[in-house]
């Protein structure tokens, strides 16, 4: 069985570790929102949270309810509608969706121009119900 590192564990062993802000004993802060859906279209783009330049995604919690027959949502932003969760199915029952991209986690706002409003965008059929979304974040 092999043993082996990861680059933060390896920069560590080799005393070379120089990680930016919000990546290394930081505080973490929450902001929280919450919409009603009312017969949001397909296609229907909810805007949940305007994030600060400089903040590193740490964790997206969205709960939902039962939003209706072939429903499935994104959170990302202007320039990847998926960036932070792809395809979360909302249509069969209430649930929670997190981050499920490999580059959602420890995103850098402002790494792209209109990165820092976080969004959610109704995809299949229209959706009914009560969606809760959670971002923590460092900076």
């Amino acid at each position: 069985m092999a043993t082996v590192n990861s680059d933060t564990f390896a920069k560590v062993e080799d005393g070379k570790l120089e990680m930016a802000s919000g990546l290394m004993d930081t505080s973490v802060l929450s902001k929280c929102c919450e919409y009603n859906a009312s017969s949001l279209a397909a296609n229907g783009i909810i805007n949940l949270f305007h994030m600060p330049k400089g903040a590193v995604i740490k964790e997206i919690v969205v709960d939902h309810g039962a939003l209706g027959t072939g429903t499935t949502l994104d959170v990302g932003d202007s320039n990847d509608v998926d960036r932070y969760i792809d395809g979360a199915d909302t249509a069969k029952a209430a649930g929670t969706a997190r981050i499920n991209t490999i580059d959602g986690r420890n995103y850098r706002i402002g790494t792209n121009a209109g990165d820092n409003i976080i969004t959610a965008k109704n995809l299949g059929g229209s959706a009914t119900g009560k969606i809760k979304a959670t971002v923590f974040y460092s900076v």
